[in-house]
């Protein structure tokens, strides 16, 4: 048995488009217009999945960093590189930020417990703090505004 995927190579094109295109109504619906971006859920996603996105509007993809890219016209795809989760994630995060691209952690709301609250706030206060940490938006990266991209 595989690693789960709700979006993965046994669900049809059909069947992707109408479950992302529903929980698309349902946010709006809770949050009102919201950016076009889809994180799916475990973090994975087949190449359908992508271009049922770009059919739907979306403009961006948020999942792991180790995952080929769809590389599809009108759909940006955004790298999650540090999970929050793992035991090597402040190694994750050295290596992350030496490089020139936005670093992405992914967070596990089930899994924050006081200890990793206290340690996401420390990461926090430290990027708020350091001259060289730019915090944007998920949106601005979504639409790749070169301001955020440079």
């Amino acid at each position: 048995m595989g690693r789960p995927c709700e979006f993965g190579p046994a669900r049809t094109a059909d069947a992707q488009r109408r479950d992302i295109a529903a929980g698309a109504r349902r946010l709006r619906e809770l949050l009102g217009e919201t950016p076009p971006i889809f994180t799916p859920p475990w973090n994975r996603c087949t190449e359908t999945t992508g271009r049922c996105l770009v059919e739907l509007g979306f403009g961006a993809l948020v999942r792991d960093s180790s995952a080929a890219p769809f590389e599809l016209d009108g759909l940006r795809e955004l790298q999650v590189c540090v999970d929050w989760a793992r035991p090597d994630r402040d190694a994750r995060l050295v290596a992350a930020v030496q490089g020139d691209r936005p670093t992405g952690v992914m967070l596990h709301h089930a899994l924050l417990g006081p200890d990793e609250l206290r340690g996401l706030a420390r990461l926090l206060a430290l990027l708020a703090s350091h001259p060289s940490a730019r915090c944007v938006h998920l949106s601005a990266l979504a639409v790749g505004e070169a301001s955020v991209l440079t």
